[in-house]
């Protein structure tokens, strides 16, 4: 899935907070769960997160459990620790500003899905199971037990160019992507042709990481750098697709799906499966997937949380290596409002990036 680091173009782009008695914190969405929050906030720490468990009063939901993080002075470590704590808790993370006294909702991370181990000693599905069949069917379609991610990681070097528009404060930021990697090391080019951002070149050279931006190079922590980088690989942004084979089988929501029947999505032929939450306050998120009755591959996939609906539209499926498939269009909309869209122009598994594409340019002469 693609998952809850779509903020992370917005965040790389954000100004630093100017004002001194400026701060930013965040907080998971609550949950009933006291061990829920417990592991994640013991995840966190491990991650280099200051965060804490709290109890709080919520209204409509009563006593529930929290995790926040405090005292950030930048907006934009804020929001990479945002992702990162969506990506840890699976809960929804919102960034608040905090001014004085007042607090001002910035944005919000989606929680990422739980990927859950198969309950042991589960019966086996049925060799008849329709559901099974075309959950196999789609598999198959997507590159098959050894495709997608699995396929992708056998190569030792990727190159993925592509557009990505993203709303940032009511405007569009639409930008150039090209991204390179190369063993342990990664290259990502990003050209703004819309909206208020600055265009960038961000490397990392085993433990060395630069950025140039406006005309400045600076160093980087390359951990850190990295963690970023990984949302603008194919496997952060078509983490679904590549990584369907592992969600049939463990995934609550995929393990839990049924046949409703058949219906036209955008004007094409489609079997549709549904799961349902497991109730009120659920972890585990509705689903909805629509997939072509032509050729297997998804069409739409819809998460349905405490959130609301998260909407996926995949298009213009390729195979760009033996075993990787991927949509070359992607669009992703949050009630009605979009979230990310997304045109992949190239993707290839070349045998190896030359050394030198893994040089900083030098910023322009004054």
């Amino acid at each position: 899935m693609i998952s809850p680091l779509l903020l992370l173009l917005r965040v790389s782009l954000s100004a630093f907070a100017a004002e001194q008695d400026v701060s930013f914190y965040l907080e998971t969405a609550p949950s009933k769960e006291k061990s829920e929050l417990t592991e994640a906030d013991a995840l966190a720490r491990s991650s280099q997160l200051n965060t804490r468990v709290v109890r709080r009063f919520v209204g409509g939901q009563g006593w529930c459990y929290l995790l926040i993080a405090e005292g950030y002075e930048s907006e934009v470590t804020a929001g990479v620790d945002a992702a990162k704590l969506a990506n840890l808790s699976h809960l929804d993370v919102t960034l608040y500003r905090q001014e004085g006294k007042s607090a001002v909702s910035v944005r919000t991370a989606p929680g990422s899905p739980r990927i859950l181990e198969p309950t042991p000693g589960a019966p086996a599905q049925a060799g008849d199971d329709p559901v099974k069949k075309i959950l196999d069917d789609v598999s198959e379609a997507l590159g098959g037990a050894d495709g997608g991610v699995i396929a992708l990681h056998k190569s030792p070097s990727v190159q993925f160019e592509y557009v990505r528009e993203v709303p940032h404060q009511g405007q569009p930021i639409v930008a150039e992507h090209v991204y390179l990697r190369d063993g342990a090391r990664v290259r990502l080019d990003v050209v703004v042709k819309g909206g208020p951002a600055s265009s960038s070149t961000t490397v990392i050279d085993g433990a060395v990481a630069s950025v140039l931006i406006d005309g400045k190079v600076s160093p980087r922590d390359a951990e850190r750098t990295r963690e970023v980088m990984a949302e603008y690989a194919p496997e952060g942004l078509l983490s679904y697709p590549l990584r369907f084979v592992s969600l049939v089988d463990g995934d609550p929501s995929h393990v839990a799906l049924q046949l409703v029947g058949e219906e036209r999505v955008s004007g094409e032929p489609c079997v549709i499966l549904e799961s349902k939450p497991e109730g009120e306050g659920s972890a585990v998120p509705g689903l909805r997937l629509a997939v072509s009755s032509k050729d297997w591959r998804p069409r739409q996939v819809i998460f349905t949380t405490s959130a609301g609906v998260l909407l996926y539209e995949y298009s213009d499926w390729s195979e760009v290596s033996p075993g990787v498939v991927v949509p070359m269009r992607v669009e992703v909309t949050r009630e009605g409002t979009l979230v990310e869209r997304l045109e992949v122009r190239s993707m290839t598994l070349p045998a190896t990036i030359a050394s030198d594409a893994f040089t900083l340019p030098a910023p322009p002469a004054k």
